[in-house]
């Protein structure tokens, strides 16, 4: 949080005068590996475990082949496995009440008044969860836009196909 409040300030008393601002969301504007991401890897492994009648080691290679191949698992399993993906989403980051994992930050939210032009945040994330989370870090009525993995027709980052949706 410290590099990109000081990335924000220097960019904003330079001569560049930003139209726009892009974030990406999941340990950018919030600690998110720590303690949702492996909530969320072992949804996702058992969803593959069931769906495609995997063993758990097939299942946990896959959801890191896809990760790592595509950017989301999603991608992988929709591509090679005609997963449905709304399914797919809804059961993976059926975590809990989110409040547990987030909270308004103080610092997140000045840093965000101070910043001048629309401000976006891009996310793999589907956008049921993104709206949660930004609603209780205390950020979402600051935003122009929540773009998500559903908002990119689950083209996620990196595929320069959801970077085009986003920038339309």
């Amino acid at each position: 949080m410290k590099f990109l409040a000081e990335a924000c300030r220097q960019i904003q008393q330079s001569e560049i005068k930003p139209a726009a601002w892009i974030f990406d969301f999941d340990n950018t504007l919030f600690s998110s590996g720590m303690e949702i991401f492996p909530l969320i890897n072992e949804k996702m492994t058992q969803y593959i475990e069931h769906h495609l009648c995997v063993e758990r080691s097939e299942a946990n290679r896959l959801r890191k082949l896809y990760w790592d191949r595509y950017g989301a698992t999603l991608t992988g399993l929709v591509r090679h496995h005609a997963v449905d993906s709304k399914d797919f989403l809804k059961k993976t980051h059926d975590i809990g009440e989110l409040d547990s994992f987030a909270s308004r930050s103080s610092r997140l939210i000045r840093l965000f008044r101070q910043l001048s032009g629309k401000k976006i945040v891009f996310s793999n994330s589907p956008a049921e969860y993104l709206e949660q989370m930004l609603r209780l870090l205390g950020i979402r009525h600051f935003l122009s836009e929540a773009f998500s993995i559903e908002a990119t027709n689950m083209n996620p980052k990196p595929s320069m196909i959801g970077y085009r949706k986003l920038l339309k």
